[in-house]
């Protein structure tokens, strides 16, 4: 099976019906959820190809604190969304090295940032 991926509008009751098939997933983290809905409340969400990951049998691999901040914000968003991943791919999936402070700032063009380290 092929894994499909393309733009989507997730509304507040698709996230809620996405997150109605989240099992075996990390805990979730509401203050994390609320952080990200006050972007999304504000304007701040940026479509920037980060995908919501639902795998064959229509379960959320990842994306549910962006799924939660959806619905605590009541708006839509659009985002990348990756379907028929295989579940058993999950082990793999968000296990990348966090930015740090002095990455974003890289990022962002600062080149006096070395303190950050």
């Amino acid at each position: 099976m092929d894994i499909e991926t393309k733009i989507e509008e997730i509304t507040p009751i698709i996230a809620k019906n996405l997150l109605a098939k989240n099992p075996n997933n990390r805990k979730l983290n509401e203050n994390w959820a609320l952080r990200l809905a006050v972007d999304i409340d504000e304007g701040k969400w940026a479509l920037n190809g980060e995908t919501i990951i639902i795998d064959t049998d229509g379960n959320v691999l990842d994306g549910q604190h962006r799924l939660r901040a959806v619905v605590i914000a009541d708006k839509s968003i659009m985002v990348n969304v990756a379907r028929n991943v295989l579940a058993e791919t999950k082990t793999t999936i968000d296990i990348g090295k966090s930015r740090t402070l002095a990455d974003i700032l890289t990022l962002s063009g600062n080149k006096n940032h070395a303190s950050f380290r």
